[in-house]
């Protein structure tokens, strides 16, 4: 949080103090899924220049990945690995991306730091159709591709069709329950009394 604290202290000039009071920073654990409102999350190392992480998550019956600044090149992955910049472990999780999901945001750009727009375009038409990119212009994406580039806005969100969790009332109720100061600390052994 600390360099999240600095960049942002730098372009807005709140005081880092008063930044740091707007967040309950929690980190996570690269690879350790986390649930959150009934999605599984799971937050990966992309392959960046500076640290960049990727996240996926699964909810009902849905699923989504963000690549995040990251380089998906696996001859890159061989190479790193081949010289000892990789281990083995790291190597398998970066050759391993999603793309079973339902739901795919990848970034493209200019390597050796992005993904080049052209390798995602040699992926199946199956799976193209469920990319989104972004970070690259209009006027570089393939003309021939069932990708779709990103578009930016509040009207443009993306709303996927879920159905909703069988218990969605009791979570909606203790959501409520632990924003109530008094109720914060209480045992969940409490919350039938």
């Amino acid at each position: 949080i600390h360099s999240f604290i600095r960049k942002y202290n730098a372009l807005t000039r709140i005081p880092k103090k008063e930044l740091f009071s707007l967040f309950d920073f929690v980190p996570v654990v690269i690879g350790k899924n986390y649930i959150i409102n009934g999605a599984i999350f799971r937050f990966n190392y992309a392959l960046h220049s500076i640290p960049s992480l990727s996240f996926e998550y699964q909810f009902q019956d849905q699923s989504f990945v963000y690549s995040s600044d990251h380089l998906n090149e696996p001859e890159k992955f061989t190479e790193l690995l081949d010289k000892g910049v990789l281990t083995e472990t790291r190597y398998r999780d970066l050759n391993d991306f999603p793309w079973h999901y339902d739901i795919i945001y990848h970034e493209a750009g200019i390597p050796p730091l992005h993904t080049r727009v052209d390798y995602l375009n040699t992926l199946p038409q199956e799976t193209q159709q469920k990319i989104t990119v972004y970070h690259i212009a209009k006027k570089d994406m393939p003309p021939d591709t069932k990708m779709r580039l990103a578009t930016f806005g509040i009207e443009n969100t993306l709303y996927p069709p879920v159905k909703p969790p069988r218990h969605e009332v009791a979570y909606r109720i203790l959501d409520v329950l632990s924003n109530v100061d008094i109720f914060k600390d209480f045992p969940i052994a409490k919350s039938k009394e």
